[in-house]
């Protein structure tokens, strides 16, 4: 697979959960995470082993308990494996995945998802598997941060990937195989984790602050920020496979325009607003009203260059050229506003109490 494509755990864990990790607080008894890591990894490799090299699962080996309860709950549930770590990607979202395992449910294709835990089973089931972060308790596409939900998205993404090999008129369904130390439970997904729009949307992303620079007195100082860095840091591509952003262009009524090269700025597109309007735009990470004042005065400037480029000339084709950002706003919808300059700070007025203080200051230098 391209090496430039990013795996789906890696945009998870960066794009829609912002960097930051996982955390539940009060879980009980904490399980060693090193030891959780070599149960998951040893787990995967069996089963790659009896799906790809026909293995045979011994029950009198210790190291097969875990495999047997996971082919005996896929038995039960009359799935049946085919082929496992199967590589597959998405190429207009940029993500890829290794599928760990697929096979066919009856007349569908499933893709299954193995998870392994040191819980035990009433304890995550009931308690664990549907807990909301203790840091941040919602996605960054509006889902619950939980790990059932990191689970269906990723099962979800590789139902996507088989659905685009093998065509709209095969059913593709997906499971998550959770691993238990005495037991395996099979969780089903819905339809509605295998949609582009959880993967393609906008969501923030975290923010690296300005490297810091001695002055000669000794003080760390900032190092001031140009317009390229300023549009990388809070600009994100723009979401064209989003269902909620398209509906936003239909109703405004606006045409998009293809982007720039990526020598440029591959974040910035071309619109036509009603009326004719043409308008340089960019896909915000946050809010405008969020923006530093600085930061909205390099984006705007940033933007209007890159209209030019777009429109061979002035942005908008007259003595003002525009410029618009599509930024989140609440409820998962997503707004188009016009980019507008700072308003100059109104002068002050010259007034009679000012003459004579100027005559009283300077004496006959002072012209009115």
């Amino acid at each position: 697979m391209p090496g430039h494509f990013t795996g789906v755990t890696t945009h998870i864990k960066q794009s829609m959960l912002r960097g930051v990790a996982f955390s539940r607080r009060n879980v009980g008894v904490r399980r060693d995470p090193s030891r959780g890591l070599w149960v998951g990894r040893e787990t995967d490799r069996l089963l790659t082993r009896t799906v790809n090299d026909g293995m045979r699962y011994d029950p009198g080996c210790k190291k097969h308990r875990r495999l047997g309860h996971i082919l005996r709950e896929l038995k039960r549930r009359g799935i049946v494996l085919h082929g496992a770590q199967v590589a597959t990607m998405l190429p207009r979202l940029g993500l890829k995945t290794n599928l760990d395992a697929i096979g066919t449910w009856g007349d569908d294709v499933v893709v299954v998802e193995l998870k392994t835990t040191q819980h035990d089973r009433e304890t995550h089931r009931l308690e664990l598997y549907d807990k909301e972060c203790s840091k941040q308790p919602v996605l960054s596409n509006g889902l619950p941060n939980t790990e059932c939900v990191h689970h269906m998205l990723q099962v979800g993404f590789g139902a996507l990937c088989v659905k685009s090999v093998l065509g709209p008129s095969v059913r593709v369904r997906g499971v998550v195989v959770v691993s238990y130390e005495d037991s395996a439970l099979v969780h089903v997904m819905q339809d509605k984790y295998a949609s582009v729009a959880w993967f393609s949307c906008p969501s923030p992303i975290p923010v690296a602050c300005a490297k810091l620079r001695r002055k000669g007195s000794g003080k760390m100082r900032r190092k001031p920020a140009t317009a390229a860095e300023v549009v990388a840091r809070v600009c994100l591509p723009w979401p064209h496979e989003d269902a909620r952003v398209v509906d936003t262009i239909r109703r405004e009524q606006v045409s998009v325009l293809g982007g720039q090269s990526a020598t440029t700025s591959s974040n910035v597109i071309g619109i036509v607003l009603r009326g004719g309007l043409r308008s340089a735009c960019v896909c915000l990470s946050k809010r405008l009203c969020d923006l530093r004042v600085a930061d909205r005065k390099f984006l705007r400037t940033k933007l209007l260059k890159c209209g030019a480029n777009i429109f061979g000339g002035l942005a908008s084709g007259d003595t003002k050229p525009s410029v618009h950002v599509l930024e989140p706003g609440k409820s998962g919808i997503w707004n188009l506003v016009a980019l507008r300059a700072a308003a100059p700070r109104a002068k002050k007025k010259l007034c009679a109490s000012d003459v004579h203080d100027g005559v009283a200051r300077h004496g006959n230098q002072y012209q009115p």
